[in-house]
């Protein structure tokens, strides 16, 4: 028996797990709906004594919903209050003086200076200034023709010697066109990364309604009681922020109003009289 004993061991059932009777989920087939966390912390600046940099934070935060807040009410005056051109505007008149030196003119005259007609004099040039000029033109054309060969074979030796310069670092280029690609691909992984990030923490649209965001209970120093004691915590506060955060992350759909359908309920009732079913009156022809 004492044998019996020292053999024995307790068989313990979590001690090898077998990773084989639950089957591998393919990656297309999981659906996360949301990255977000379920339960969204308080800001570190709401607390009794926080740090000084989370507090100007918070409190940074809460300056542009007021500005927020302050533009959208200054737009609505805006759009509210009368446009002073309205009733001084004179029935839309303006007068358009135009000033000259010696005065203002009035409406619709405007002051032309005529030209004097210029006299055509004509210019005798005699047969030897004539062929003077014409070799003074020849003499030109025959420089610029130079100047234009001798700009030509610049330009082609300046090609010639960019190519072999090019044929020398090539190289260098092969090393330009792989950095660039590499860049390239590391530009789509980012890419692509910050679209699933996107993808997975933006709110999408489930169902007809509009989502907005949670409220967190306030109360105003005249509603403060006495003694702290007294203070009732709101009943439905912490099922609206559940249910709001189950919004967010894309688990639950906003209930709304259901589309309108635009079929009419009352159908046109139209008479048809045929010739085999007639009405039989007193001047009607019996066959």
């Amino acid at each position: 028996m004492e044998k019996q004993k020292g053999n024995s061991r307790l068989y313990d059932l979590w001690e090898c797990e077998d990773n084989n009777l639950q089957n591998k989920r393919i990656k297309s087939t999981r659906y996360i709906p949301s990255i977000l966390p379920p339960v969204a912390l308080p800001d570190e600046g709401i607390s009794y004594n926080p740090p000084l940099g989370s507090y100007l934070d918070f409190l940074g935060k809460v300056v542009k919903e007021e500005e927020k807040i302050s533009a959208e009410e200054e737009r609505v005056e805006k759009k509210i209050r009368p446009n002073d051109d309205e009733f001084f505007n004179f029935g839309g008149l303006k007068e358009d003086l135009k000033f000259t030196i010696d005065g203002p003119l009035s409406i619709g005259e405007v002051k032309t200076e005529v030209e004097e007609p210029v006299e055509n004099k004509e210019i005798k040039i005699e047969e030897k200034d004539n062929e003077k000029l014409r070799t003074r033109l020849r003499l030109k054309k025959k420089k610029n023709l130079k100047q234009i060969q001798n700009s030509t074979t610049k330009v082609v030796d300046n090609q010639k010697k960019i190519q072999k310069q090019q044929l020398q670092s090539l190289k260098s280029l092969t090393k330009n066109v792989n950095s660039e690609h590499t860049q390239h691909l590391n530009k789509l992984k980012l890419k692509n990364k910050q679209w699933k990030i996107k993808n997975l923490t933006t709110r999408k649209k489930l169902g007809r309604g509009k989502f907005e965001p949670y409220e967190e209970p306030v109360i105003t120093p005249k509603e403060l009681p006495a003694s702290l004691r007294c203070l009732t915590s709101a009943s439905n506060s912490l099922i609206q922020e559940r249910v709001k955060s189950l919004q967010q992350r894309n688990i639950l759909s906003i209930g709304g109003a259901n589309k309108t359908t635009n079929i009419k309920n009352k159908l046109k009732i139209k008479f048809v009289e045929k010739r085999s079913v007639k009405s039989i009156t007193e001047d009607s022809e019996i066959i």
